[in-house]
């Protein structure tokens, strides 16, 4: 029998979709904010401004795994790598194509987009990677302590956001600026995403589990 329209739209609204898609909008998003560096007040340092977006997507991701699975986390994790993927390739085919010619930004955006390949083959790398890592930790630690989901989800992604951190930032952006931006750029990564875990990670407790814990 075929579902039914009421049906399809039930699970278009439903909690793992919404979570999934939450997923690869901070994923993929912060890739191409990455490709500007911002100054933070204050502190007067650099950093790159994916970093607004991307610590999200741990907590989101933790969200989607709790309520859902490990399965499908990994599957949603994947998925936004080869997604990432073809943008980066689509954006390179946009820089090759030529330009009309009473449109005056081809260098803009050539000089703008350019690097994202690099900034993309370092966070596919790195959030494929360190988001497998985070799923291996809170799997097992949630598992154990089932009631302790949000000191289970922000030690995750602490270890995970850690790694993730100082091999995206070697790998994009050694090869442009010197040590000591790239420095910079990861002191202030690592305290914005410590500081959002700790702000984001108690929202954990608002999604319920629907799966058994063996699927955790």
């Amino acid at each position: 029998m075929y579902a039914s329209v009421d049906s399809c739209e039930s699970d278009i609204f439903s909690v793992p979709v919404i979570l999934a898609l939450c997923y690869l909008f901070c994923a993929m998003l912060s890739n191409i904010l990455s490709v500007k560096l911002i100054r933070v007040p204050i502190l007067n340092w650099a950093v790159d401004a994916g970093t607004i977006l991307y610590p999200l997507s741990f907590v989101v991701r933790d969200m989607l795994h709790k309520n859902a699975g490990r399965r499908l986390a990994k599957n949603v994790i994947i998925g936004s790598g080869v997604l990432t993927a073809l943008m980066a390739v689509f954006i390179k085919i946009a820089i090759i194509l030529p330009p009309d010619p009473d449109w005056p930004f081809q260098q803009a955006f050539h000089d703008t987009l350019s690097s994202t390949w690099r900034l993309v083959a370092a966070g596919i790398s790195v959030q494929v990677i360190g988001s497998l890592i985070n799923t291996a930790i809170f799997s097992y630690g949630l598992r154990r302590w089932p009631d302790k989901d949000i000191a289970v989800s922000f030690i995750s992604n602490g270890i995970a956001l850690f790694l993730d951190t100082v091999f995206f930032c070697v790998f994009a952006f050694s090869f442009t600026y010197g040590w000591d931006i790239v420095a910079q750029i990861i002191a202030v990564n690592l305290i914005f995403k410590i500081f959002t875990a700790l702000i984001f990670s108690p929202f954990i407790r608002l999604i319920k589990r629907k799966v058994d814990l063996g699927q955790i």
